[in-house]
């Protein structure tokens, strides 16, 4: 399970992200968090339960999701910053918690990093 924290900047707002993989509730899930550099930043939590088509990494390493044959590694800086930026859009406010479903933005993420 991976737990190191890194630092993503995004124009003046820094953003510290971590990925992890848990067996908490259900299914497998890895789960890429972001907490911002506001006072009072609250995390997004972006969540990738595994299931019938939808596949997570199951040990070493953690941070890899697929779907419909395409996969996401979470840990590239790349990958956080798609996902981090269609959050955004879809509302996330920095300030209060939430967590997303990962699988609904996975196709999102995959066309900004195409873009």
């Amino acid at each position: 399970m991976s737990t190191s924290t890194r630092t993503l900047r995004v124009g003046a707002r820094i953003y510290r992200t971590r990925v992890r993989h848990e067996h908490e509730a259900g299914p497998c899930a890895e789960v890429l968090t972001f907490r911002s550099d506001l006072p009072r930043s609250a995390p997004l939590k972006i969540i990738f339960r595994a299931g019938a088509d939808r596949g997570v990494g199951d040990g070493w390493p953690s941070g890899h999701v697929a779907l419909r044959g395409a996969a996401l590694n979470l840990h590239r800086p790349r990958v956080a910053r798609a996902l981090l930026d269609e959050a955004l859009a879809r509302g996330w406010d920095e300030v209060t918690g939430q967590e997303l479903d990962g699988w609904i933005l996975f196709d999102a993420a995959r066309a900004r990093m195409a873009s």
